[in-house]
Parts: C-alpha cells; sequence; structure tokens
C-alpha cells in the first residue's frame, strides 16, 4: 500500500475532502479521526487489503507516516506486502 492510498482510506474513513490530509499530517488534527473514525479506517483496510489491523494499534498512532507504517507492517505479517 503506497503512502497515497493510505491516506485515501483515511480520508474516505474520516469523511475527509480528498486532498486535505497530507503525509506529514497528525492524525490529531484530522477532522473525524475519532473511535467511529478508527473503526471505519480498520474496516476500509479488511475490506480493501483482505487483512485485520488492530484498531487499538491504529487509534495510538500519532501520524498518517506512522499509520503507514503499521499497516504495511500488517501487510507483510499476512504476506501481503507484494500487493502494495
Amino acid at each position: 500500500m503506497t503512502l497515497q492510498e493510505l491516506i485515501t482510506v483515511l480520508e474516505n474513513a474520516t469523511q475527509s475532502m480528498p486532498g486535505t490530509i497530507g503525509a506529514n499530517a497528525s492524525l490529531m488534527g484530522v477532522s473525524g479521526w475519532d473511535s467511529m473514525g478508527v473503526v471505519s479506517f480498520v474496516e476500509e483496510i479488511g475490506e480493501t487489503w483482505g487483512f485485520e489491523i488492530d484498531g487499538e494499534a491504529v487509534g495510538q498512532c500519532a501520524t498518517v507516516i506512522e499509520l503507514h507504517g503499521l499497516v504495511q507492517l500488517g501487510l507483510q505479517e499476512a504476506g501481503l506486502a507484494a500487493q502494495g
């Protein structure tokens, strides 16, 4: 999963306008990044990429880059890294 793909999933999960979340953004500053945003993000990752990611770990990420690293690790552990 590229960083831009992750940002798109994040924008969808938080109902943000496309292009409003940058790669270096703090997740605390993202409108809609609350418990429901985390749940939506986790669900979309599962539906789109076919693996489960720990919602608690997602909620502990502070930045978009950190979130991308967590998802990349999940892809590797699920044996799906070649897709992203």
